[in-house]
């Protein structure tokens, strides 16, 4: 034991490298190690016994006091240089103050006495160190928070140790809010795995991915993740640092730009399709207009076939009249040859103009029969295409020993292609007079309602079974004999019935006949009232013809039409020029005045209409009239276009051709009076 009574043991050797003394309840010094010795200037001899306030006055009554305290209580307590300075004024070597930790332990002695060992260590270094360190990680925390990227920091744990502002505001959270968290509450499952965990190896590489943020535990922002895994000395993973990169605007971008690639691919797709369906359309537009001409085509071999099965009964029509004018015309000639001087048998003239107005009204309906153009849709009686019908057919009735009644007792007003409806009713009669055997019934039954008009044609024939009632308006197919029908007809004309706005229905039962009814709308405006034919117009006197209008008449049938047109109309009063083509008229034109062209449609060397178009460039008010055997719908209309208003058909009479002439006149004189 020392002289002061303190057991050796009990105070820590000199080889610590730390500064070692002891005082008693009287702070005096019992024990001073070489560490103080060298750092104070004081050796033991005059250190020991000492009080410690005399030794070191800077501690004063507050260090003193503490001290006193630990011996008092026997605490041990640490004061650290860092928070409270340095308990006692030590040289540290380097030309500055040391600064140090002390520790103050207190001990009881075998006899009983309290102690306090004070250890001094050394922590100027240390400190300074630790003020290096804090610098450097305030520039790094500095750093960091300068960043744009949002920066996170885990331990090896996978919690979070550090986020930066931007982080912050992107999680959306408070400050310091998300330090001390997993980071699986700050992304996704997946990606919070990839960051905790390196991936394997030795050189732990760092990994670049797509993250999902999330808010309130769902998804709320994509961010572009970089981790750098945290490993120590001895490579122990430590955590991770990652960067993360908000990238929702290349998203949108990329997003855009794929959108705007599939918009790009649907206009493609779309454009492909249209010009696809442009070639469909036109290809289907071709296949209608085709269709159009094979419609076209079946309606004329129908109405070829109708002419072929009507052959017998015109030339029985034509034939009659024509020789009743032979032989009146033959009377005529022997009376002047007997007796130059006898009188024109009247009755024998009127015989032979009976019979050719006769044999005109045959050609007129043939020719409305086989008229192929489009014919105007006009206002007409459906009784006058029945009656037209008929007519053609009788002779095919009479033949066939057939019985025809007809029942039209009130008008049946229409409006419709006049030549297409007509052809409707001629095929109705000649399919219910070849359906029917000899000594047969052929009825016509004309009803009209509020709204509609119906024609029933019914035969008593054999009639046509339940199953094949249909077909019979399919094309091509036909009930009758091999050779006797086209099976055209009755699909032709529900064609034109449906055209028409109507329909065409069929009823039938076997042995007793069979009913074919015609459909179509009412066109007059009250009931009750006829369809009102055009008024006639009063032929022109010779006397109002005085004032020496000029009329040129072309036509190639110089032997008989054109002296019998100049013939009448000189007789009218007017002054009648004639020539016999084209070149000849045009020359009568250059050098006469002529007010009225009255030209034939058909000539050989050049038309009429042709003809007429020369002659407005030869003397432009002359008004032209077309006169033709064959004036269909679409001749008028190719005269109309050409600016041609008048018509006059042939064969006509004295009294039609000065009607015409008359109305031409009319259009001169306005035409001249402006």
């Amino acid at each position: 034991m020392s002289a002061l009574g303190v057991e050796p043991a009990l105070v820590p050797p000199d080889s610590l490298g730390v500064g070692i003394f002891a005082v008693d309840r009287q702070l005096r010094v019992v024990r001073w190690n070489r560490w103080m010795e060298r750092h104070s200037g004081r050796s033991p001899a005059h250190a020991l016994g000492q009080e410690l306030g005399a030794l070191f006055p800077t501690l004063g009554e507050a260090g003193l006091r503490y001290i006193g305290d630990c011996l008092e209580n026997a605490r041990t307590h640490l004061l650290s240089a860092a928070l409270h300075g340095s308990l006692i004024p030590l040289d540290g070597g380097h030309g500055g103050p040391m600064l140090q930790d002390a520790r103050i332990l207190p001990l009881t002695a075998k006899d009983g006495s309290q102690l306090a060992i004070v250890v001094l260590e050394d922590v100027t270094g240390a400190l300074h160190f630790e003020k290096q360190l804090r610098r450097s990680e305030l520039r790094y925390r500095t750093m960091i928070e300068s960043l744009q990227e949002a920066v996170l920091q885990i331990d090896e744990h996978g919690v979070v140790t550090y986020v930066n502002q931007p982080l912050t505001r992107l999680l959306g959270c408070p400050e310091g809010a998300a330090t001390g968290r997993s980071v699986h509450d700050l992304m996704d499952e997946h990606s919070a795995e990839r960051v905790r965990c390196p991936p394997d190896g030795p050189e732990r590489p760092g990994q670049q991915f797509r993250a999902w943020l999330q808010r309130d535990g769902r998804r709320s922002l994509c961010v572009l993740v970089r981790t750098t895994p945290l490993v120590d000395r001895t490579g122990t993973h430590r955590g991770a640092i990652a960067s993360l990169v908000d990238i929702e605007a290349r998203l949108a971008a990329e997003q855009a730009a794929i959108q705007l690639a599939a918009a790009e691919a649907r206009a493609e797709a779309e454009r492909a399709r249209a010009s696809e369906l442009a070639a469909a359309c036109e290809a289907l537009s071709r296949s209608q207009q085709q269709l159009e001409e094979a419609q076209e085509q079946l309606v004329q071999s129908a109405r070829l076939a109708a002419i072929g099965e009507l052959a017998a009964s015109l030339a029985h029509e034509i034939n009659n009249p024509l020789s009743a004018v032979i032989l009146a015309t033959t009377f005529l000639q022997d009376d002047v040859a007997r007796r130059p001087d006898a009188p024109a048998r009247e009755e024998h003239v009127e015989l032979a103009r009976r019979c050719a107005a006769r044999c005109k009204g045959v050609v007129d309906r043939l020719l409305g029969f086989v008229n192929r153009g489009p014919g105007e849709h006009v206002d007409f009686d459906l009784r006058d295409a029945v009656r037209d019908g008929l007519a053609l057919v009788e002779h095919q009735l009479r033949s066939a020993s057939l019985r025809s009644t007809m029942r039209l007792d009130e008008p049946l007003p229409v409006r419709g292609d006049r030549g297409e409806l007509s052809q409707v009713v001629v095929n109705l009669l000649v399919n219910a007079a070849q359906a029917s055997d000899a000594g047969g019934h052929v009825s016509v039954v004309g009803l009209r309602s509020d709204s509609e008009v119906l024609l029933a044609v019914r035969d008593d024939g054999c009639g046509i079974p339940s199953e094949l009632l249909e077909r019979v308006f399919e094309p091509c197919f036909s009930t009758k004999p091999a050779g006797t029908g086209t099976g055209l007809g009755l699909s032709l004309s529900r064609r034109i019935a449906r055209d028409h706005g109507g329909s065409l229905q069929a009823e039938s039962e076997l042995g007793q006949g069979t009913s074919m009814t015609l459909t179509l709308p009412c066109s007059a405006p009250e009931l009750g009232q006829d369809v009102a034919p055009p008024p006639p117009v009063a032929p022109m006197q010779p006397e109002k013809f005085r004032e020496g209008a000029t009329v040129l008449v072309v036509d190639d049938e110089q032997e008989l039409v054109l002296p019998a047109v100049v013939e009448g109309l000189r007789r009218a009063g007017l002054t009648a020029l004639s020539a016999g083509d084209g070149e000849e008229a045009l020359a009568v034109l250059g050098r006469v005045d002529v007010q009225i062209l009255l030209v034939d449609l058909y000539m050989p060397s050049m038309c009429g209409l042709e003809l007429i178009a020369r002659a407005q460039d030869v003397s432009p008010t002359t008004v032209p009239i077309l006169m033709s055997g064959s004036l269909d719908e679409q001749n008028i209309m190719r005269a109309r276009h050409q600016g041609v208003s008048l018509f006059l058909p042939k064969p006509s009479n004295s009294a039609e051709a000065v009607d015409v002439v008359q109305r031409a006149l009319q259009i001169w004189r306005t035409s001249a009076g402006s």
